[in-house]
């Protein structure tokens, strides 16, 4: 079984992209991370270039985290958004300026609450909801209750 080619040097204590296994010369993925261990440190490994950026980007995903409107509005104003949407009770946007590879920031507003978090600029707006609304389950904005008159 051939190994698939190019294949990447990858560091997986930092999750970036090193260097590549030099096939024109020759060299075999050991021979490749001996010559950057030295620089690099002992966690590389070799992989194949669809792999190695799938982690790359992977690294820069975060989960969903809630915003005050300022910073959704700020957000949407910085730069034309990217696939702005609205449906599902929801409105969506992806900035057009990616972290890394094809990795943005995602906003999302829904009942007057508002969202952020980092994923691939082709997720889907249904999937950015759902995200949205299984953090919304998970953290409901706490009801304030009056306090209790002393007798």
């Amino acid at each position: 079984m051939t190994q698939e080619r190019p294949r990447i040097v990858y560091c997986t204590h930092t999750n970036r992209i090193i260097d590549f296994v030099r096939d024109g010369a020759g060299e075999t993925d050991i021979q490749a991370i001996a010559r950057l261990k030295g620089e690099y440190g002992t966690a590389l490994t070799t992989l194949p270039a669809q792999e190695a950026q799938a982690r790359y980007e992977n690294s820069f995903k975060t989960p969903v985290q809630e915003i005050t409107a300022e910073a959704f509005d700020d957000a949407l104003n910085v730069l034309p958004p990217e696939d702005w949407r609205r449906g599902r009770g929801a409105e969506s946007f992806k900035c057009m300026e990616r972290i890394a590879g094809a990795v943005t920031s995602i906003y999302v507003a829904v009942a007057n609450r508002y969202f952020t978090f980092n994923d691939h600029i082709r997720t889907p707006h249904d999937q950015c909801c759902e995200r949205v609304m299984a953090f919304i389950a998970a953290h409901p904005v706490p009801t304030t209750t009056a306090p209790e008159a002393s007798t």
